[in-house]
């Protein structure tokens, strides 16, 4: 379980890591176009088409997808396209207001597409959902010592997934 737990946690520091020195005006900038994260936050994104290099909700943050447009995210870092941990919510779309598409693409290379964990929450809601690359697709972990859990809800009428070994691994 911890080999889990570290392979989350040092995807994930390494993701915040990048996007810091992408914020900060390094090389790694033009690597995270369009890199929306959230640290205690709350974010709405209204857009009806949305571009994204990576999203990241940590400690507590709120970042929702409203337009009900397309959400396109494709990392091509080897590295997650979405992140939703310590009790952090993504929504994308809404119960009311579905996007008409989800699209989440990273390279093949990647070990996971999305991953939710320790109280992470991520909501799908939307007419077309579909997911490439990675060996995992999402992962969805936690210690069962911190008793967080993480949660995912997918409302979508068509699913559809290329991933090496399976769409969505939970521990």
């Amino acid at each position: 379980m911890k080999s889990n737990k570290a392979l989350a946690r040092k995807i994930l520091c390494g993701l915040l890591a990048a996007g810091v020195v992408g914020v900060s005006g390094s090389a790694l900038a033009a690597d995270y176009d369009n890199f929306y994260y959230g640290i205690g936050d709350k974010k709405e994104i209204n857009d009806d088409d949305v571009k994204a290099s990576v999203i990241i909700a940590d400690s507590g943050s709120v970042i929702s997808f409203t337009g009900g447009g397309e959400v396109n995210i494709e990392n091509k870092n080897d590295q997650p396209a979405y992140v939703a941990s310590s009790k952090s919510i993504i929504n994308f779309g809404t119960e009311t207001k579905q996007l008409d598409k989800l699209t989440a693409k990273v390279t093949d290379d990647s070990q996971v597409l999305g991953i939710v964990m320790e109280g992470g929450v991520v909501n799908i809601n939307a007419k077309t959902y579909e997911q490439s690359g990675s060996t995992l697709g999402l992962y969805i972990c936690d210690d069962y010592k911190t008793g967080n859990g993480a949660t995912i809800n997918i409302n979508v009428d068509n699913f559809k997934s290329v991933t090496r070994v399976g769409a969505i691994q939970t521990r």
